[in-house]
């Protein structure tokens, strides 16, 4: 498989919750701290292996974009999770 998911050994996953906001690694995190955390994230990381996985969220089109963007000016990578292969967060609960 094409899988990008078995190759990252610590990944660095955004969400894009319908309510709003940003989670980086489940955890919130306000969109003007998302460059200088990816820089240091990255910057820490081997060529091959600066590389972020996005949970898209098709009603938040243009901040998957914006991550891409910002990923990529810190020198990595982002890639759609699910086709990655990356596995599914569980249904949240009422």
């Amino acid at each position: 498989a094409d899988s990008i998911s078995g190759l990252l050994d610590s990944p660095v996953v955004f969400g894009l919750p319908d309510s709003g906001g940003f989670l980086l690694n489940d955890q919130p995190i306000p969109q003007a701290e998302i460059p200088a955390r990816l820089a240091t994230l990255l910057a820490a990381r081997a060529a091959e292996h600066r590389a972020v996985l996005v949970l898209d969220n098709p009603k938040r089109r243009p901040d998957a974009q914006w991550i891409a963007r910002a990923t990529l000016s810190a020198g990595g990578r982002a890639f759609d999770a699910q086709l990655s292969g990356w596995p599914a967060p569980p249904p949240s609960r009422p």
